[in-house]
């Protein structure tokens, strides 16, 4: 989240308490989704097997439940729904961007 630091002066200046506002949750949860694409997509292009997006999708599932869900890391710096939101949607999102990425795959680029 860096770059989202870097080009919006408002979510800098929200960064050090964790103040976010709802659109900037929003972007936040754009941006991991999108990282959640690509991910998948690269591991079914790369391995060229659809097995690959949901072993991409359970692995970021895997390191995003310790930090979202224990209390003590950030499950009171962001609203309950946000978690749930990122937690319920990693997999679902690496299979379905597998699935894509495996027909492209086949059929090759329109």
């Amino acid at each position: 989240m860096g770059a989202l630091r870097f080009i919006w002066p408002a979510y800098d200046a929200a960064y050090p308490e964790r103040d976010y506002t709802l659109l900037m949750l929003c972007v936040r949860l754009v941006a991991f989704a999108v990282n959640v694409v690509a991910t998948s997509t690269v591991a079914v292009f790369i391995g060229r097997d659809l097995r690959l997006a949901w072993v991409a999708g359970f692995s970021i599932l895997a390191f995003s439940i310790p930090p979202h869900y224990y209390p003590g890391y950030v499950w009171y710096e962001y609203p309950p729904w946000y978690h749930y939101t990122w937690l319920f949607s990693i997999v679902p999102l690496a299979a379905l961007s597998g699935r894509a990425a495996s027909r492209l795959s086949r059929h090759g680029l329109p």
